[in-house]
């Protein structure tokens, strides 16, 4: 019997069931339809509030991220006020409130999973090196899951990019699990996780992902040796992110353009799309231009005559969590949502010691994606930030921690 574990304890207990088959498809499933993580992570949350009544266990409420999450959702409704577009504010205010209360019901239930937790990973870690396995499989031999799932289209580069949002979740949840395996000394375990993900985000075409990955390894080593610089660094880039993007994105943008050709044209499109948002940013800098509005803004003609992939239609969203709080909730929603970031850091610092560099690592992984991609209203990126906190919060302490 490896200690830790309890068939008697299993058998007892439904959540932790529930708990292992679902963690279990995000890392396997999850990895070829993305979008599809927060049917699994918010439908677990409602089963496991659904068997937790049952026993009269209530979810456990965390009281910072409540305050911060109730603040953000007046600031969104509030915003339909001032907004450019009233029907696409409300239908987005909506869906972000669901959101929201989908990700703090499922972290609230963490504390019912502790018992059960070396279950819980060793399922999510099966699934996780299924999930890669399968990807690089499918990468390999010409897409034959994707282009199932896919079926609409016989260009395999866009079958492939309908990967990426996958894959970029892969690469995060693959840090709690990692900080699981290497505190619980399997290194075997370990060894074949890092690999089958690594190989997966390696050879997909989602730059921001491997980026992220490769950003989380570097911060990983520093924070194994000094955990301080690592929370301080990203406490400070994201101080400067938040404040300073529209910015930041108006004085490097042009001379970011050659390497970004160099790169690939996405990279470009979204030097464009966050040049004509981060403008607009700064014409309502104080309110923005009311939630989920990016998709409506104005872009002049003198700013379309420069641009390469932006079109008259726009774009569907920011590409970016910093600049769309610019543009659709002005310094007010920079600032929730810089309180947000900061209070993460502080509770990945916080962490005993043997978890914290890889909370931190986890943390850094998040800032690279968080600046180039995801809209905020995206469903399946707030489940998997909560996953990724419920699985952090239910690793084994040491016993003295």
């Amino acid at each position: 019997m490896v200690p830790g574990f309890s068939s008697t304890r299993l058998g007892q207990e439904p959540r932790l069931i529930v708990a292992m088959a679902a963690l279990a498809w995000l890392g396997a499933g999850g990895t070829f339809v993305g979008a599809g993580d927060a049917a699994t992570a918010f439908g677990l949350a409602g089963i496991l509030v659904i068997l937790g009544l049952l026993r009269r266990d209530w979810p456990v409420p965390d009281r910072a991220l409540v305050t911060l999450a109730a603040l953000f959702v007046a600031l969104v409704w509030i915003s339909s006020f001032w907004t450019v577009d009233a029907g696409r504010t409300t239908r987005g205010a909506l869906q972000i409130t669901a959101i929201f209360v989908g990700s703090l019901v499922l972290l609230g239930q963490a504390q019912y999973l502790r018992d059960g937790s070396d279950w819980i990973f060793r399922a999510a870690m099966v699934g996780a090196m299924a999930g890669a396995a399968l990807a690089v499989i499918d990468f390999l031999s010409g897409f034959p899951i994707m282009r199932h799932l896919v079926p609409h289209t016989d260009n395999m580069h866009a079958v492939a990019v309908k990967m990426d949002r996958g894959l970029a979740y892969l690469a995060l949840l693959a840090w709690p699990l990692v900080a699981y395996s290497w505190t619980a000394r399997l290194k075997r375990w370990t060894g074949a996780l890092v690999a089958l993900v690594i190989a997966a985000v390696g050879i997909s075409y989602g730059t921001t992902a491997q980026l992220s990955i490769l950003v989380g390894i570097v911060a990983l080593a520093i924070a194994t040796i000094a955990p301080a610089v690592i929370a301080m660094g990203l406490a400070i880039v994201s101080a400067a992110a938040a404040l300073l993007t529209p910015f930041l994105a108006l004085e490097f943008g042009p001379s970011l353009l050659p390497l970004a050709a160099r790169i690939k044209p996405s990279a470009v499109h979204r030097l464009e799309i966050w040049d004509y948002m981060s403008r607009r940013a700064l014409e309502r800098p104080l309110t923005g231009w009311g939630w989920w509005t990016a998709h409506v803004l104005p872009i002049r003609p003198d700013e379309l005559a420069r641009y390469h992939y932006v079109t008259p239609s726009g774009s569907p969203h920011p590409h970016g969590n910093w600049v769309q709080l610019w543009v659709e909730t002005g310094i007010v929603g920079v600032t929730l949502g810089l309180a947000f970031a900061l209070l993460i850091i502080w509770r990945a610092w916080r962490l005993p010691k043997p978890i914290q560099p890889f909370a931190l690592a986890c943390c850094s992984s998040v800032f690279i994606i968080a600046l180039a991609s995801f809209d905020l209203a995206t469903d399946s990126w707030w489940a998997i930030l909560a996953v990724i906190g419920v699985l952090f919060g239910i690793i084994p302490r040491p016993a003295n921690a």
